[in-house]
């Protein structure tokens, strides 16, 4: 089994490796590390930060790929805690999108009729609720994250 990242061959199953089909895109064709972007071109997707392509540009894939994931600086709240019901529910409708932010907040928003909450978890289990002041249904939470922090 060869890494298209760097083009080593070890064992099949072993950490890291970048395997794996190609997929069309435009007139290109992006192999493990890459995806598809939104202007028809590859583009390095994670673990991978940077590309390589031939020399025609038919067929892209990854560089500057991570094969291992480094350790957490922090630890985000129990999943006990994350399915108790004042976090998913909360009231009459329930929660949608998971994201954590650099310091292990949890974040979910709500999809209900009425007005909707945005909703904050601590590590250690503390809550914070945000009224929105209609009903949007946000149906998604994006946290700014630092660059190279916790999650990337």
């Amino acid at each position: 089994m060869c890494d298209f990242a760097t083009g080593a061959c070890a064992d099949e199953g072993s950490p890291g490796l970048l395997t794996g089909a190609g997929r069309p895109c435009g007139a290109s064709t992006c192999l493990p590390g890459t995806e598809c972007g939104l202007e028809g071109a590859c583009v390095p997707a994670p673990p991978c930060f940077a590309l390589r392509c031939s020399e025609d540009g038919a067929t892209c894939w990854g560089r500057s790929c991570l094969g291992r994931r480094p350790a957490g600086a922090c630890a985000p709240p129990s999943l006990e805690r994350m399915n108790m019901d004042d976090f998913l529910r909360g009231g009459d409708g329930g929660a949608v999108d998971l994201e954590f932010d650099d310091a292990c907040n949890a974040y979910v928003v709500t999809v209900i009729s009425g007005g909707d909450y945005l909703r904050q978890l601590s590590p250690d289990g503390a809550l914070t609720v945000w009224d929105g002041v209609t009903n949007l249904d946000m149906g998604e939470v994006a946290v700014r994250r630092l660059e190279g922090g916790e999650f990337g």
